[in-house]
């Protein structure tokens, strides 16, 4: 009996040993993937292609023209058409975690100016638009599945978004007229994030969320799925598309439709 417990004694120390020279090899601490022990917090500048298909509600031109019957006008506007008017974009994402608790944001801001053409340009002239644009969201979650290869989690939050409409124009070249016209919108919303990473530093991540229904007729929603390469423990490059929607009561919409297009990201992690 003294013989077998020493024997399984010695056989629980040699197994620790194992374990804690496996643990301590540096091969195996090569293959922990850098994303889910050595950084906690990720800032993520990055440039989103953004192309605007939608409807415009209540444009700043004079409403006894005729060609305002409908009040609204439909754009459908290709990064091309976009970039040729725009003044300033500042676009930046990031997150924090600690253990299975995670934070996220997100924001972009975009203002184009530029001149106006309508289908009676000989009645109204010399139009100058101006549009602006910001959008944010802030979540907060928990991985509910989160290891070396899968990370998925649910989240909550706050999605934020104001436009603002600024016009002027010259009717029939005697009668010069401006206007002004903004929309900030907030509702809650919720989502998920996933994170696949198939080889140490490759990521596959994708997110989703939708809000306005919970409080009203109003829907909101975007979807986001990104390739993050790790250059370093403290540096990443991202390719990936983002899809984000609204659809607001039109008596207080400014602008109702699909905002999307190709973004490229260069992040910090620490």
């Amino acid at each position: 009996m003294i013989s077998e417990g020493r024997e399984v004694y010695l056989l629980k120390i040699v197994i620790l040993s194992v374990i804690l020279f496996l643990a301590s090899s540096p091969g195996i601490s090569q293959s922990k993937s850098p994303t889910l022990e050595e950084w906690n917090f990720r800032i993520s500048p990055y440039f989103w292609f953004l192309s605007f298909k939608g409807t415009i509600y209540r444009p700043l031109v004079p409403v006894q023209t005729p060609e305002l019957e409908k009040n609204e006008y439909e754009i459908d506007l290709s990064f091309k058409e976009v970039a040729a008017h725009l003044k300033f974009a500042v676009m930046a994402a990031g997150e924090y975690r600690h253990n299975r608790f995670v934070t996220q944001f997100n924001v972009a801001s975009v203002i184009l100016d530029g001149e106006g053409v309508t289908p009676l340009d000989y009645v109204i002239q010399d139009i100058y638009l101006h549009f602006g644009y910001v959008s944010g969201d802030l979540t907060a979650g928990h991985h509910f599945i989160m290891n070396e290869k899968f990370e998925l989690a649910a989240m909550g939050g706050l999605k934020y978004i104001h436009f603002d409409i600024k016009g002027s124009a010259s009717l029939l070249g005697k009668i010069d007229f401006s206007g002004e016209r903004n929309f900030l919108w907030m509702d809650p919303i919720f989502g998920f994030r996933f994170k696949y990473k198939p080889y140490k530093r490759l990521e596959i991540a994708t997110y989703s969320d939708i809000g306005g229904f919970l409080i009203g007729d109003e829907l909101n929603y975007q979807m986001i799925g990104t390739v993050n390469y790790i250059v370093s423990k403290w540096f990443l490059v991202s390719l990936g598309y983002r899809h984000w929607a609204l659809d607001v009561n039109k008596g207080e919409a400014i602008y109702n439709g699909t905002v999307s297009g190709a973004i490229i990201r260069l992040g910090f992690q620490f």
